[in-house]
């Protein structure tokens, strides 16, 4: 009964929990929730109904990088995400703006979980991990700090990179066919 009742609870925590929906894609044989990055730039052009849209990518579980600060070093699992997500999921702040959180490709939004286990008590906005990705290491800036996402939450991220960051690597975006995001 339980696991029941953590389904009907799921992202009810959140402000406006009502307005919120996962788009899923499929037919009568399969559904699944991974769609095109670009579809929530075109659900918000295309559609006056959608007060608002964004992405996640949450990166497989084989794509653990490895993140260090000062002594510290761990391997973590990242999301990325638009620089509007925090619009769309009205999540606590610790630190930061949610407006600008996700703006400048090397930043990067932690939960209080993360903060805890990398910068203990001390403020961490401002402060910066080193990441090792893709054989290289790069320099994030926390931009801010959010609540840990309850156990029943869409979003399980921790650690959270704006969309931007990959492309500022220069990786590029394949269009519609890449099927990788969930869009909200």
């Amino acid at each position: 009964c339980s696991s029941y009742l953590d389904e009907l609870s799921y992202d009810r925590s959140l402000k406006n929990a009502e307005k919120i929906y996962m788009v899923l894609r499929g037919d009568k044989e399969a559904l699944t929730a991974v769609t095109s990055r670009l579809l929530a730039p075109a659900l918000r052009e295309e559609l006056p109904e959608v007060a608002d849209a964004t992405n996640l990518f949450k990166l497989p579980e084989s794509f653990n990088f490895f993140f260090r600060h000062g002594n510290k070093g761990f391997e973590e699992r990242l999301s990325l995400a638009d620089t509007n997500f925090f619009s769309v999921f009205p999540v606590p702040f610790r630190e930061g703006d949610r407006a600008t959180a996700l703006i400048d490709p090397a930043s990067v939004v932690i939960t209080d979980g993360i903060r805890k286990k990398y910068f203990g008590e001390e403020d961490a906005v401002g402060k910066t991990l080193s990441v090792t990705a893709f054989g290289k290491e790069y320099t994030m800036r926390v931009s801010a700090v959010v609540d840990d996402f309850p156990h029943n939450s869409t979003i399980q991220s921790q650690i959270i990179f704006p969309n931007s960051w990959l492309q500022s690597l220069g990786l590029k975006d394949y269009g519609w066919q890449n099927q990788s995001v969930q869009t909200f």
